[in-house]
């Protein structure tokens, strides 16, 4: 047998062997594909190389103080994604406050009470969107600038619970990623009291 002959021979394996790769990789991707699609999900949220589909069970991602977060939606055939993003009260994890003797929750099952957006500066684009989460910011300081007033905080905040919820919607679906952030329970705020008393300055 001649050299070139063997070199043919081996360069042919080696074709094979990557055909054969490619091929693997196809139908697995193809198999993923359907199997997303038979579950709802035929979009994702994609944040900091994490991807979270579309009908999936809720995350939990903990964030900074002092830094605006860049989310992309993209769909799973690459075609661009009609989505809706907003920001609310998490269900789950409940804050009580009252204002003028009236109480409140953080959480009312009321879609206006419970849309945080405009507070966090929520920005949305065609296929992304941001929001920011102000140095120094707390879940009492959120509280205060949706309602615009002074406010007897009746429970604890702890720093590690996810107050809020960033929730994408695509259709009938939607991902939802709880958030909590640094700082978010022991940042001083004026106009916001203790129960029992205790002045916040």
């Amino acid at each position: 047998m001649s050299k070139a002959s063997g070199a043919g021979s081996a360069l042919g394996k080696i074709i094979a062997w990557l055909f054969a790769i490619v091929l693997i990789v196809a139908i697995v991707g193809v198999a993923l594909y359907f199997g997303l699609r038979s579950q709802g999900a035929t979009y994702y949220v994609e944040y900091d190389g994490g991807r979270y589909f579309g009908g999936s069970d809720s995350d939990n991602i903990s964030l900074a103080t002092g830094s605006t977060y860049e989310f992309s939606v993209k769909s799973l055939t690459g075609d661009g994604v009609d989505y809706s993003a907003k920001i609310v009260a998490n269900d789950t994890n409940k804050v009580r406050f009252s204002i003028d003797d009236e109480l409140y929750s953080l959480y009312n099952d009321d879609e206006v009470l419970d849309d945080y957006s405009e507070i966090f500066d929520l920005q949305m684009q065609s296929e992304s969107f941001s929001f920011a989460i102000p140095k120094d910011f707390a879940v009492v300081t959120a509280i205060k600038a949706k309602y615009d007033a002074d406010i007897v905080l009746r429970s604890d905040v702890v720093n590690d619970l996810p107050y809020f919820s960033l929730v994408v919607t695509v259709g009938e679906s939607s991902v939802v990623i709880d958030f909590a952030f640094d700082g978010q329970a022991d940042t001083p705020v004026s106009g916001v009291t203790l129960d029992p008393p205790q002045i916040i300055f």
